[in-house]
């Protein structure tokens, strides 16, 4: 990604998990595209209901939510979660701040939340 990518999940049901997703980070440079070394970067994501400046739901970091599963090869995972946060367009954003001097990248996009059905 130069230094921003839109990406917006796929809909999810309030009061069920949100599988763990593989998040692959390229880049393009003069030599084509190649994967970002995400070592020794940091990684933040925010949830927020209604827009993007919206209240904040949830915030997952590395070790907290986010796992760098292949950093050299520009991978992290953003770790199984259990969304209970009530139906509504959810926003995310997340930040990734390099440890060289290189531009920080972001990626940010939606999820829908649908209502769950009734339990009787």
């Amino acid at each position: 990604m130069a230094n921003f990518e839109e990406k917006n999940f796929n809909e999810q049901i309030n009061n069920t998990t949100f599988k763990a997703k593989i998040v692959t980070i390229s880049i393009t440079n003069d030599s084509g595209i190649a994967l970002l070394d995400l070592t020794g970067a940091t990684i933040n994501l925010w949830w927020r209901r209604g827009n993007a400046n919206g209240k904040l739901i949830k915030r997952m970091l590395i070790g907290s939510g986010l796992t760098l599963s292949d950093p050299s090869n520009g991978e992290f995972t953003i770790d199984k979660f259990f969304i209970d946060w009530g139906a509504g367009t959810y926003y995310y954003d997340i930040k990734i701040t390099m440890a060289s001097t290189d531009k920080d990248a972001q990626m940010y996009g939606t999820i829908l939340i649908k209502e769950d059905s009734t339990n009787e």
